[in-house]
């Protein structure tokens, strides 16, 4: 009767021993739950800024484009300026007394 006693208590002790593990792991996978919902929180807010960041570097680039587009015009007007001036010059020279 004893031994049962005693086994009695032994079981009692395990299973008290297995509910508060069984609750600690409870509680932690709680933490993880929370976690991973702040992580796939924080990985949508970057996958957003990650979008802002390649439009608006596609901005740039578009805007380079334009900016070393007006450049070659400027420079082929410049480049026709100085041939219309010489062409000038040499028209005005034919005028001299």
């Amino acid at each position: 009767m004893r031994e049962q006693e005693e086994n009695g208590t032994q079981i009692l002790s395990a299973i008290k021993t297995i509910t508060a593990v069984t609750q600690g792991v409870k509680s932690a996978s709680e933490e993880m739950l929370e976690g991973g919902e702040q992580i796939a929180e924080e990985m949508k807010k970057l996958a957003v800024i990650t979008q802002e960041t390649t439009d608006s570097m596609t901005e740039i680039a578009s805007g380079a484009k334009q900016i070393t587009s007006a450049v070659e015009e400027a420079t082929c007007i410049t480049a026709q300026n100085a041939t219309s001036i010489a062409h000038l010059a040499e028209e005005v020279g034919k005028f001299k007394i």
